[in-house]
């Protein structure tokens, strides 16, 4: 079979599921995954035969997605705010809106002189703390409650050379005290949906991505934002910045929690598709 055979063998197993702009996006990672091609370069060889053993490896990677495994899970990476992240399901896959999250963290900051110190609250995959990291002038550390999401972020960091200190951390059970590091930036993307939302949500995300990073009780929706703002309040810098990632349908409840804390110049930003998604406050 050749690639050009693949790219077709693809669309008509994947077409009644993904959009063709997905589809094209799986192909281009299959191609790297498993033929080291550059979209580029895979569409100048689309002629050429594929070895029978790598064949039968990329058939396998389509029938997972096919059955509903994401296609990130499956190649075993994703990009991220231009930086190649690992991803497994130990760690959430990175979305969009983050990436605006951080975008706009980095054009907040980039003008800054003096080095920053960030901490990113919830990592996961490190994607959040690799792309600050990558992009400002910043020691950033990185906590999470998952020593195998750590794994997986360490191992990010690694391979995209970028020094992030990580440590395992609980920020529902922390104890407050008098020592520990300052920072000038505070960010977290915490688990926000209730339980109420997960029957609305898509079973790709359900069956596969880690609840632990996902969902949160009924009863309490915003425990993690009051937590990390309590954090906030002890560690930030008297000129510190708090960024969120919002639970669009919990947002004006965010904003007044963390105004409660004495937070200033509270901002709910909006993403692409006109959501609630993003918060800044000033200490």
């Amino acid at each position: 079979m050749t690639i050009a055979a693949i790219k077709l063998f693809l669309k008509d197993a994947l077409e009644a599921q993904h959009s063709l702009l997905a589809i094209q996006t799986i192909f281009n990672c299959l191609a790297e995954k498993h033929l080291q091609l550059s979209p580029a370069a895979a569409s100048l060889n689309a002629g050429n035969l594929i070895d029978a053993t790598i064949l039968s490896k990329i058939k396998i990677d389509i029938e997972a997605i096919k059955h509903g495994k994401p296609y990130q899970y499956v190649i075993g990476y994703t990009w991220f705010y231009n930086l190649k992240i690992l991803v497994n399901e130990a760690v959430l896959i990175p979305r969009p809106e983050t990436e605006e999250l951080v975008d706009w963290i980095v054009k907040d900051l980039s003008d800054q002189v003096t080095t920053l110190d960030v901490l990113d609250i919830g990592t996961g995959s490190g994607c959040i703390a690799l792309a600050l990291k990558a992009n400002l002038n910043a020691n950033v550390s990185a906590v999470d409650i998952s020593k195998t999401a750590l794994k997986v972020a360490e191992q990010n960091a690694a391979n995209n050379k970028l020094n992030i200190h990580f440590e395992q951390f609980d920020v529902l059970t922390y104890l407050p005290n008098n020592q520990g590091q300052q920072y000038d930036v505070i960010v977290s993307n915490p688990p926000y949906i209730t339980l109420n939302e997960k029957p609305l949500m898509d079973k790709i995300v359900t069956q596969y991505e880690p609840d632990l990073a996902l969902f949160v009780t009924n009863e309490q929706p915003l425990i993690f934002y009051e937590q990390v703002a309590r954090f906030a309040r002890q560690y930030l810098k008297p000129t510190g910045t708090l960024y969120f990632e919002l639970n669009e349908n919990y947002a004006e409840e965010t904003k007044t929690l963390i105004e409660k804390f004495g937070f200033k110049d509270v901002i709910i930003k909006k993403d692409l598709q006109g959501k609630k998604r993003m918060l800044g406050a000033r200490f």
